[in-house]
């Protein structure tokens, strides 16, 4: 199992490194919660040196547990609107979000939505 997505099912305030999210495979939906499915549904879409994205899917009332990153990450919604429990900001079409590396976030789903999140590579000459 990859190691970002059994974290992820796992721990509670977890770091998910940017080499975890490399070894998630492109264009291959993942179910992050088995025990419903569909309520967050993650897809890579993009990867290179620089970079990886990923499509999201969620609906009303999941949240993504407390975790942290080490790059940079950031969240552009197409659909629907989130929050960030940290510091309570709405996260929508108008208000992207930027999390700092080591940056805690509980974000939750308050509609149906879907966004794109890019994490930033700490280290690009690796």
């Amino acid at each position: 199992m990859l190691s970002a997505v059994k974290k992820y099912r796992t721990e509670a305030k977890l770091l998910i490194t940017y080499d975890e999210i490399v070894e998630i495979p492109m264009h291959t939906p993942i179910e992050m919660d088995e025990t419903d499915p569909g309520a967050i549904v993650i897809t890579k879409i993009h990867s290179c040196p620089f970079s990886q994205s990923l499509r999201v899917e969620m609906k009303p009332d999941n949240y993504w547990s407390t975790h942290y990153h080490d790059c940079i990450e950031t969240i552009i919604v197409y659909n629907g609107t989130l929050i960030n429990h940290k510091n309570e900001t709405t996260i929508d079409r108008y208000n992207p979000a930027l999390f700092k590396m080591y940056e805690p976030h509980l974000v939750e789903s308050k509609t149906d939505a879907i966004f794109y999140v890019e994490f930033i590579n700490p280290d690009p000459k690796s």
